[in-house]
């Protein structure tokens, strides 16, 4: 019990800012995190928004769509393809797969959530979408990689 509170004691010190720690307290402490020094970075926040017409949407909504059936084909190939590799690397493979299979489902729900969403906040979830499909693409090509 008596060693119960001396850990506890010392996690709350450990986590305390100045106390038992290199972190300095007081102003020095404090201060700001510097700010990126990137001139590019401050013109793209100040643009407004984009908005997109109907007819755009439903375009990529649809394209979106058409991607992301693809993608799925091609999860599915990769499936039959894991069935060669030894049982050491088919282990690393499946659990790519799976985070193939979880951000696969994430953008399809990004998809279902760009057709219901209103003209402000489609172009954030476009933004998103194509992020997502970016990274699913960049992962495929590295497991994909693997079973070669």
């Amino acid at each position: 019990m008596k060693w119960l509170g001396i850990l506890l004691m010392t996690a709350l010190l450990a986590g305390a800012p100045g106390i038992g720690s290199a972190q300095q307290s007081g102003e020095q402490g404090a201060k700001t995190p510097p700010q990126p020094k990137s001139s590019a970075a401050a013109p793209k926040q100040a643009q407004p928004a984009k908005t997109y017409s109907q007819e755009e949407r439903q375009a990529y909504e649809k394209k979106a769509a058409a991607d992301l059936e693809v993608m799925q084909k091609k999860l599915e190939e990769l499936r039959g393809k894991q069935q060669k590799v030894s049982m050491q690397s088919r282990r690393v493979v499946l659990r790519a797969m799976a985070n193939l299979q979880r951000g696969l489902l994430g953008a399809k729900a990004l998809l279902t959530s760009m057709k219901q969403a209103s003209k402000e906040t489609w172009g954030g979830l476009k933004a998103d979408l194509d992020q997502a499909m970016a990274t699913w693409e960049r992962d495929y090509a590295a497991v994909a990689s693997r079973l070669n």
